[in-house]
């Protein structure tokens, strides 16, 4: 009997990453993750996208894997052949049930929170945490191959040689009930122990099958049926619906059904990857994965798809058409070799005609009087009675597309170069036909149609292959629409109309159209790849009852569902990891049968698809972070590394410095059912304003985050767009740098207030200093001025005016006009400069030696020639350039002649010498006469000696205001003696700044 490939398996082995052929082990952790124990590789974790193998180099005891089993923390268990493995995500932990040799852990039942009864090839063990405690009441010292609590609690146990104990107690001693070999269970080992959906016990044997134990004892099963009671059975498991699943030494996997208890083998042959099963893992998604000895893993995703190729007797690979009649006949065209007819076991050939060979059939319709038309490549249209074949001559050696038979008794047929043929009866008999050529209407009909479809108002549409969509009303083309009118192209492939009354329009590259042909607008909607398609080369189009569309491509198939507002709700892909192997479809190959299994010929044999064989996937991904990054460093290689326990998990806060602010999150979303369409979003709650979009992207990366508290949130959707309802979030915190700190502001706002305080008072200060300044500026300009004015006063001497006066009248009153003009003039000349240089703050050493030589001249004359002068200039000084205060010399000259000369016996001499030294103009007066003691004997009653005081005062007041801090004397006064010691003169010195 020759049935067709019903069963989808995905098998992976060692050049996919598992890390040994032979799988012993299966299991199905909390977080989604199947693990695989093998049989020399260790141990391999795959999460639907990658595998991860662990050895004895990542610390486990050893590589060959036995069992697998998870605690309550969350704790992976591995029984190896020398002893136990601990794994909580970051290391193992390895324990031995005995010291001396290798104690092999072949089954692990948990009995409690903390502790697992534990199945060796050295008997019963109890493993509470720490050690292994053997159980001597069963089974001491024998190979125990399995355990399991049945539904009341009780523990049982098979061993390899001396039948099934139970152990009834909650702990050890236990009171153990034996079932000895020949009880009833032959003589073979005990291998497995499972409860079916009626809580019976079966018991999987080495060599004699599966044992039921019912009321009479234990039988075998099934009890009507022998074909597995020689077998091997190294495993049961029970599926959701109570089915029971046998592994099977040579005989692959076999199932149970709990309905009518028929048995149905899996075997190599079905897509299984070696008939040596060893294992078998009813996963959450209701997928089964079988360990196998040689072949690794099977996956087992059920029926959803049937595929048949030549293999299973199919002529050829190529289907170009398929057909369900009224007698529920399946017709497909298959390659060159014509036509075929399936009822379910097998192909039956069918001919057309003996005359054509290797005839494609690419349409295939039924009219109402049951009549079936096959359309050919090239050898025209073919009528079969269900008697006889006969090919119409008028369509002779014509391409056909496309055939619809409309209820009006007539056939459409759509050609590529010929147009569109309809054929209708000319007699109730049904044996005489016309054909009428549609093509020379009032509106041309495009010469290749690849497609025909009636709508509900018995209008007939047709797909141009270049010219676009129309419609025929009374065998003329009511409307054409092309580009221009909405639709994504003018190159059609296939049309279909949905039980909504939307024509759907397959396109050449484009996509898909849906129009709206219920009303006058005919309203389009196009969708391509952008809105979920894999391919916009669209070759086929399938619609169901229940809002959905199958649109076929070179790339396998996509799913269309809608809402009940017509909107696209979500597009799915089948292709060969969904069991859809045939993957491209052939143009317009398909057909739906009432019972809503949908046919599609491929260019790889026929497929067909059962809705009701497989219902949506609701349950979500198991999301998890996998990962966090510091820098692109992993946190367990950093200084963080404390802070994640078991499975990479954060267990403390992590709270990081300002400088420590690019974080990197890995996660995933287990989904085995669907691991690569898996999709993610994720928020940085803080930073994010929202949710990102979907994406299949699984890592984020946050750069140069400012301090706060933050939470990383992200959810997965499976293949049919079922979202985690609660997001799988880590926190964390990154500190402001101290800058920031409340305390460092507080600090920094009080520092800088006392150092505006501070700097306040230090300008108020500096203001009152700089005040204090000018106030002493002014007054010590004011001081200058009124010793200026003093110094004028002293210059301008009454008794010298009056005498210089005295002198020139007493030269006018004795005729001599000369001498009085002469000495007139330099009166008034002194005068004149004398006033002048008291509005300069400094005048040249010229201006004052002029100003000496008047006022020497006019004292000469008026003291009656009794003294010589001189006025000499070093050559280190420049008359022009060198600046004196004026009124500064004359006072001292003035005091010379007065107080050194005037009573003088001898005539007298006065010399001033002007000299330039590094800092400062020295001017030294130098007189020869009685010297200042005698002076002020002689002058103590005199007026002259307050004008020598007042003079010396002044001066000297005005060389300090000048500079006061100047470090050597600007006033020095010498008394000179001859060589007698007698008072010789008097020298006086002024230093005058430069």
């Amino acid at each position: 009997m020759l049935v067709g490939q019903q069963y989808h398996f995905k098998n992976y082995s060692v050049t996919d990453g598992v890390a040994q052929s032979q799988v012993y082990a299966l299991l199905e952790d909390s977080r989604g993750y199947v693990w695989m124990g093998t049989r020399g590789g260790g141990l391999t974790c795959y999460d639907g996208i990658t595998f991860k193998s662990y050895t004895l180099r990542d610390g486990l005891c050893s590589n060959f894997i036995c069992c697998l089993a998870e605690d309550n923390r969350h704790r992976l268990w591995v029984g190896t052949t020398n002893g136990l493995s601990i794994f909580d995500g970051v290391k193992f932990e390895n324990h031995y049930a005995s010291q001396g040799s290798e104690v092999a852990i072949q089954v692990l039942l948990q009995t409690d929170t903390s502790s697992f009864l534990a199945a060796t090839t050295d008997g019963l063990f109890v493993f509470d945490g720490k050690a292994f405690k053997p159980i001597p009441e069963c089974f001491p010292h024998q190979n125990v191959l399995s355990l399991l609590r049945d539904h009341t609690g009780n523990i049982w146990a098979g061993s390899a040689e001396h039948g099934l104990a139970q152990l009834l107690g909650s702990k050890s001693p236990y009171t153990v009930q034996l079932f000895a070999k020949g009880s009833g269970l032959g003589k073979a080992a005990i291998t497995s122990l499972a409860e079916d959906a009626h809580e019976h016990l079966l018991v999987g044997t080495y060599g004699l099958g599966v044992f039921i134990r019912e009321a009479s004892g234990f039988n075998h099963l099934p009890a009507n049926n022998t074909e597995l009671n020689r077998k091997i059975i190294l495993d049961i498991r029970r599926d959701a619906a109570g089915n029971c699943w046998f592994a099977t030494l040579t005989d692959g996997v076999c199932k149970w059904s709990n309905s009518d208890s028929t048995l149905l083998f899996l075997r190599e042959a079905d897509g299984l990857s070696n008939n040596h099963v060893r294992c078998i893992l009813p996963d959450s998604r209701g997928d089964f994965w079988f360990g196998t000895s040689g072949g690794g893993v099977s996956k087992y995703s059920g029926q959803q798809f049937n595929h048949f190729t030549h293999a299973n007797g199919l002529p050829g690979s190529f289907v170009y058409s398929v057909y369900r009649d009224s007698q529920g006949r399946l017709w497909v065209g298959s390659g060159e070799d014509g036509l075929c007819i399936y009822k379910g076991a097998s192909f039956l050939p069918f001919s057309l005609s003996p005359s054509y060979h290797h005839v494609k059939v690419k349409a295939i319709a039924e009219d109402t009087d049951g009549r079936l038309w096959f359309g050919t490549e090239g050898q025209g249209l073919c009528c079969y009675d269900g008697k006889t074949t006969e090919f119409l001559q008028e369509l002779k050696g014509k391409y056909i597309r496309s055939i619809v038979c409309d209820s009006q008794h007539t056939i459409w047929v759509a050609t590529a170069g010929a147009g569109i043929f309809k054929i209708f009866r000319t007699d109730n008999s049904g044996k005489k036909w016309k054909v009428k050529n549609l093509k020379n209407l009032h509106r041309a009909i495009p010469d290749r149609i690849n497609a025909l479809v009636p709508d509900n108002r018995g209008r007939i549409w047709f797909g141009a292959e270049t010219g676009g969509v129309g419609y025929l009303e009374n065998d003329e083309v009511a409307r054409l629409f092309t580009k221009e009118d909405g639709l994504a192209s003018n190159a059609i492939k296939s049309l279909a109309c949905d039980p909504d009354g939307f024509l759907w329009i397959g396109t050449a590259g484009s996509g898909v159209t849906r129009m709206n042909i219920t009303d006058s607008h005919f309203s389009c909607e196009n969708i391509d790849i952008k809105n979920g398609l894999t391919s916009g080369n669209v070759y086929l189009l399938a619609p169901t009852s229940t809002h959905q569309l199958f649109i076929g491509s070179e790339s396998g198939l996509d799913r269309l569902e809608w809402n009940d507002d017509h909107h696209l709700k979500e597009v799915k892909h089948f292709g060969k990891e969904e069991g859809f192997s045939g993957i491209e479809t052939c143009q317009n190959a398909t057909c739906r049968d009432t019972d809503g299994t949908l046919w599609f010929g491929t260019v790889n044999g026929l497929t067909s698809f059962n809705p009701k064989n497989k219902s949506p996937n609701r349950h979500p991904p198991i999301t998890r972070i996998t990962g966090i990054s510091l820098f692109y460093e992993p946190l367990q290689k950093t200084a963080y590394a404390n802070h994640l326990g078991s499975w990479g998990q954060l267990v403390r806060p992590l709270v990081l410095p300002y400088n420590e602010n690019q974080l990197g999150f890995d996660f995933t979303g287990v989904n085995l059912s669907g691991p690569e369409n898996v999709l993610f979003r994720w928020q940085l709650k803080g930073f994010d304003k929202g949710w990102s979009p979907a994406s299949s992207k699984r890592d984020a990366t946050y750069s140069n985050l400012p301090p706060g508290t933050y939470v990383f949130a992200v959810k997965a959707c499976n293949e049919d767009g079922v979202w985690n309802e609660q997001e799988t979030t880590v926190s964390f915190t990154i500190l402001q740098p101290y800058w920031s700190t409340l305390w460092f502001k507080a600090s920094i706002a009080i520092f800088t207030i006392f150092l505006l305080i501070a700097l306040f008072r230090w300008r108020v200060s500096l203001e009152r200093k700089k005040a204090l300044a000018e106030r002493e500026k002014l007054e010590t300009e004011k001081a200058l001025i009124t010793l200026e004015q003093k110094a004028l006063r002293l210059q301008m001497n009454p008794h010298f005016i009056f005498n210089a006066l005295n002198s020139i009248q007493a030269q006018i009153s004795e005729n001599n006009e000369q001498a009085a003009r002469y000495y007139l003039a330099r009166f008034s000349k002194l005068m004149r400069n004398t006033l002048e240089n008291s509005q300069q703050t400094f005048i040249t050493v010229s201006a004052e030696k002029q100003i000496l030589e008047n006022y020497l001249s006019l004292e000469q004359f008026s003291n009656d020639n009794r003294f010589d002068y001189e006025i000499l200039l070093e050559e280190s000084i420049s008359e022009e350039e060198d600046m004196i205060p004026p009124m500064l010399v004359q006072p001292f000259v003035e005091n010379a002649i007065i107080h050194g000369l005037k009573h003088l016996s001898h005539r007298g001499k006065i010399t001033i010498r002007f000299s330039h030294l590094l800092h400062y103009l020295e001017c030294t007066i130098t007189d020869n006469g009685i010297g200042r003691a005698r002076a002020e004997e002689v002058n103590k009653a005199q007026r002259d000696a307050l004008h020598k005081s007042t003079a010396l005062l002044v001066t000297q007041e005005r060389l300090d205001r000048m500079n006061p801090d100047l470090t050597f004397k600007t006033l020095e006064i010498k008394d000179l003696f001859d060589s007698e010691g007698h008072a010789a003169g008097t020298q006086v010195i002024l230093r005058i700044p430069v």
